[in-house]
């Protein structure tokens, strides 16, 4: 008979402990269902990407990537239609660059953007820091030159030049560097910053104003070419839209695509007979929400490419539930958030608070960036951080720069606004050497 209680007792102790572990793991896959996964993938063949994040609860998806895609050339009337939205900022030593910055101001102009240059700052109540600052602020797109003289020192302890370039850098500007070739008696200073520069961001080169002028209007169509045909991540598909018109409710996406495996997954999403379609995250370089696809029509316009319109229609319900900004051990949310980057984009340890907790940090990877080129990269990576963070509320604006990682590991800098809860949050920044690979489970 005591035997019996015994096994008893131990029975319904095994019992129990079972129920705990269920509880445990059905805790977990609720975390996994509310906090999304597919931000989190590590790389495969042929441009596809499998999730390998911590939050996954068994199912793989494959995070595909048009790597075919490119931005068309646009015609005349395109590119002035975009370069009259636009001001360029001409940043370098005056003196020593007055033809450069002359004949650049008068290309700039004739495409139908507004060049600005600090000569215009003149009759101004703000000091000339503030003034070339402000500058900077208005403008669109940030083009540095750089020869041999570095500029005089401001208080700051830089060249106007060098913090302008800062400024944009703080700013998000669209950034294009060009360097003198030659060199041999470029001060230090100079090349310092001409090194920083690289760090971020591949430089071109020019031998005299005549070379450079072309070289950088060439350049600003491309940037034209690339701002008219954005990345957007829908589900796990990640492609370049010709264009995307968003009602709020409601939004179209045009595109043409030239992988077939891209076309697949884009078709994969069309609704059925019955037009059942479950909800998928749609993602643009500043925002990331759940809708339905509510139609996918495809028209084959070549032999290598084929136009897509897709119809999304904004979830009137939520189909999971909110995710928690969670406070853990003396770290507030934020705190959580920027350890869970750090360890997950540049492979520093977790806190020891967060040591069997890691999984309430967001499931942001760039393991898809691998291997792609630099500006398909950064939009990529653009794509994840927005889908990651802002998607599961944990920031209102993100920016991600990825260094080219031509000269040794390629440098990353990750800056996201908070959501403020009354006084306003402080920005939050993170520098380092991208980690290689697939993050080490938390």
């Amino acid at each position: 008979m005591p035997g019996a209680l015994i096994r008893g007792t131990t029975l319904r102790r095994v019992v129990v402990l079972t129920a705990v572990g269920v509880l445990v793991a059905a805790t977990v896959a609720w975390w996994a269902l509310a906090r999304g996964g597919d931000a989190g993938a590590s790389v495969r063949d042929h441009g596809t990407y499998e999730d390998r994040s911590m939050y996954s609860t068994g199912a793989r998806q494959a995070l595909v990537i048009d790597r075919m895609s490119s931005a068309r050339r646009l015609a005349d009337d395109e590119l002035r239609a975009w370069a009259e939205t636009q001001g360029v900022f001409i940043s370098s030593v005056m003196s020593e660059l007055a033809t450069e910055r002359w004949e650049l101001a008068t290309t700039i102009e004739g495409l139908g953007a507004t060049p600005v240059l600090f000569e215009d700052f003149g009759g101004r109540d703000e000091g000339a820091q503030e003034a070339f600052l402000s500058g900077v602020a208005r403008c669109d797109v940030y083009l540095g030159i750089v020869a041999d003289r570095y500029g005089a020192m401001t208080p700051t302890g830089r060249s106007a030049t060098h913090q302008e370039y800062r400024e944009a850098i703080r700013l998000d500007k669209r950034i294009s560097v060009w360097v003198r070739d030659g060199g041999a008696n470029r001060q230090g200073d100079a090349r310092d910053f001409i090194d920083e520069v690289r760090v971020f961001h591949t430089t071109g080169s020019f031998t005299n104003a005549d070379d450079l002028v072309p070289r950088v209007r060439g350049r600003l169509a491309e940037i034209a070419s690339e701002d008219l045909a954005p990345w957007v991540k829908l589900d796990v598909v990640v492609f370049r839209a010709d264009r995307v018109t968003d009602r709020g409710s409601q939004v179209r996406i045009e595109a043409t695509v030239r992988d077939p495996i891209v076309g697949e997954a884009l078709v994969s999403l069309r609704p059925d007979q019955w037009r059942r379609t479950g909800p998928v995250a749609f993602t643009d370089h500043t925002t990331s929400r759940q809708m339905r696809v509510d139609g996918v029509s495809t028209t084959t316009t070549a032999r290598s490419s084929q136009g897509f319109v897709l119809d999304l229609a904004a979830e009137t319900q939520p189909t999971t539930p909110s995710p928690m900004r969670t406070a853990v051990n003396g770290l507030d949310a934020d705190d959580v958030v920027e350890h869970g980057l750090r360890h997950r984009l540049l492979g520093e340890p977790l806190p020891a608070q967060l040591d069997r907790v890691g999984f309430l940090t967001p499931a942001v990877s760039f393991d898809p960036v691998h291997g792609l080129a630099p500006g398909v990269a950064g939009s990529v990576a653009q794509l994840l951080l927005v889908e990651g963070l802002v998607g599961q509320g944990h920031a209102t604006r993100v920016s991600v720069r990825l260094g080219p990682g031509h000269r040794g590991p390629r440098r990353v800098r990750v800056e996201w606004q908070p959501p403020a809860w009354g006084n306003p949050a402080t920005p939050r920044v993170i520098e380092g050497n991208l980690r290689g690979g697939r993050p080490t489970s938390a």
